[in-house]
């Protein structure tokens, strides 16, 4: 698991600032001085906020964090072993990865032609060789009308975010179905697509 702000990083943030706080109206450091720390958990949940969303990706804190930048949506192709109703195997069908992305979270949909896959949990974990992959449980939900012969399930996934930036996200999936498959994505665009159809009007680079 990639590492979180500890809390004992918290706790020196919000005393350092409460020690600069004092230093900056010229008040003493004393216990008088306390009824400025009523400011300090606002502060910190502001700054919190502000690094969560933005400062995370700045390349100065990244030397820091160590969290790779995946959001955007993502161009591929998926490879499964599930078969057709007539027997036939499935041919590599086009999909999108639509990635939603924090400090402290990510939220990621799959988007196929035939039906959309929405994350329950997502996380990034980081191996000691520095390589980041993306694990997640998420639940497929197929067009009204395939649902005869491709019902309802649910899966999960991994996937290696390679590079930083990332250039590629490639791994496999398997589901309740007994069915399992490969993933590769390598076109990425800036959007954050909600439907097949939006996916495939973006403009991706390589």
């Amino acid at each position: 698991m990639i590492n979180r702000l500890p809390l004992w990083l918290v706790l020196w943030a919000a005393a350092l600032l409460w020690f600069a706080l004092l230093w900056i109206t010229g008040q003493p450091i004393s216990i008088s001085g306390l009824g400025l720390f009523d400011w300090i958990p606002s502060l910190i949940l502001v700054l919190v906020g502000i690094f969560d969303r933005v400062a995370w990706r700045w390349p100065i804190v990244k030397r820091f964090t160590h969290v790779p930048d995946a959001r955007g949506t993502w161009r591929g192709e998926l490879i499964s072993n599930w078969k057709q109703p007539d027997g036939q195997a499935l041919p590599p069908i086009t999909a999108y990865l639509v990635v939603r992305q924090t400090y402290f979270a990510v939220w990621v949909r799959l988007l196929s032609e035939q039906s959309a896959s929405m994350t329950i949990s997502a996380e990034l974990a980081r191996a000691p060789d520095g390589v980041t992959t993306l694990v997640a449980v998420y639940k497929n939900v197929p067009r009204m009308s395939l649902r005869a012969t491709s019902p309802i399930h649910f899966g999960a996934f991994l996937v290696e975010l390679q590079g930083d930036p990332v250039k590629r996200i490639s791994g496999h999936y398997w589901t309740d179905r007994l069915t399992q498959g490969e993933m590769t994505f390598s076109e990425r665009a800036s959007g954050l697509a909600s439907s097949f159809q939006e996916a495939a009007t973006l403009r991706y680079k390589p």
